[in-house]
């Protein structure tokens, strides 16, 4: 058995790398959207897939590789902030063909991985010290013709609270977008092109609290024009 326990894989995703939502079956979004998990399989005959994820909670799920009845591995991710200032991350398989597991936590851009050896029965993973970025709070904001969704010009502003550090992710589901600069938070105006996201970690201070407002700086199309947003930190 070589499972990756005590010191499983750990790099660090470049911006746009990581898996990038959960509309399909492969990947498992976990804790609020926070944690990514995606798996791979191969049998000892040489055929491979990834896993299918079927979501149980909030912070739970399974993983089919052949038939939809047959489940091969659960997972579950656990707020442990309050206990030793982690995310835990735990697994347990069905299974005896290779499988590799990635975790993404998308406040701090890292990834897990883990590997069970072909041939070899799984066994547990109960990583304890998996992600230690609990002060990070993750936001997307999804950029479309023509809104940034929270932002504006419709619905909500994006909302932060004085204090509290950000890992803020711009991402356009649709066509070649830009951010405008706000200098007062530390913001640098940048393109959000598809399939490259635009992160920004950000910890607002008590006497910045205020309307901060931005806008689409590339042409998008007809309404581009209109195309602004607003944070509020509160």
């Amino acid at each position: 058995m070589a499972l990756s326990l005590a010191s499983p894989g750990f790099v660090r995703a470049e911006p746009g790398g990581a898996p990038s939502d959960c509309t399909g079956d492969a990947t498992l979004c976990l804790t609020g959207g926070r944690f990514l998990v995606d798996t791979a399989w191969r049998t000892a005959s040489g055929a491979s897939g990834t896993g299918h994820a079927v979501a149980l909670t909030n912070d739970s799920g399974y993983f089919w590789f052949f038939t939809p009845e047959n489940i091969e591995l659960v997972v579950k991710t656990l707020d442990a902030c309050a206990v030793n200032d982690h995310f835990w991350f735990f697994a347990a398989g069905l299974t005896d063909v290779e499988v590799n597991i990635s975790v993404t936590d998308i406040a701090s851009g890292e990834v897990r991985t883990y590997t069970n050896e072909p041939g070899t029965p799984f066994e547990p993973i109960q990583d304890t010290a998996a992600f230690a970025d609990c002060g990070v709070v993750p936001l997307l904001v999804t950029v479309t013709q023509f809104q940034f969704s929270p932002g504006g010009p419709e619905g909500s502003p994006i909302r932060l609270q004085a204090g509290t550090t950000y890992r803020i992710t711009f991402r356009s589901e649709d066509v070649g977008h830009g951010l405008s600069a706000i200098p007062a938070l530390g913001i640098d105006g940048s393109p959000i092109l598809p399939g490259t996201d635009y992160v920004v970690t950000v910890t607002p201070a008590p006497e910045q609290r205020g309307s901060y407002n931005f806008a689409c700086t590339r042409f998008c199309g007809v309404g581009h024009g209109s195309m602004h947003g607003t944070i509020e930190v509160e």
